[in-house]
């Protein structure tokens, strides 16, 4: 039976240990997402995607292998599509540009988030 105990005792410690450990702490982290955009001639989104996922308190800057949530997604579309843009042509061609957005996992449907907050 005490051995049962000390069992028990030890997987709850260990639990605790786990939940407060900084790998299970997600929240109030936020990602830098870099959206890859270009505009046609007329003012028209022409292609939107996610091009990379940064982990903001990473020393080493290394792109992240991340899902980000379609909610936040479509609040940058609709932010980037609302304001606007212009186009910037390579021989009638849309040129490519990049735009960062803060993403909080926990708060998906804020863009632009103040990292201060």
């Amino acid at each position: 039976m005490k051995k049962i105990i000390l069992l028990l005792v030890g997987v709850l410690v260990s639990a605790v240990l786990f939940a407060h450990s900084q790998a299970a702490d997600t929240t109030n982290k936020l990602y830098d997402v870099i959206f890859s955009i270009s505009i046609d001639e007329s003012g028209k989104m022409k292609a939107f995607k996610v091009n990379q996922v940064f982990d903001r308190e990473s020393e080493t800057k290394t792109p992240i292998n991340m899902e980000v949530s379609t909610e936040f997604i479509e609040n940058v579309r609709r932010n980037i599509v609302n304001k606007e843009h212009a186009s910037d042509l390579d021989n009638g061609v849309p040129k490519e540009f990049y735009r960062k957005f803060l993403y909080d996992p926990q708060r998906p449907s804020l863009i632009d988030i103040d990292p201060e907050e």
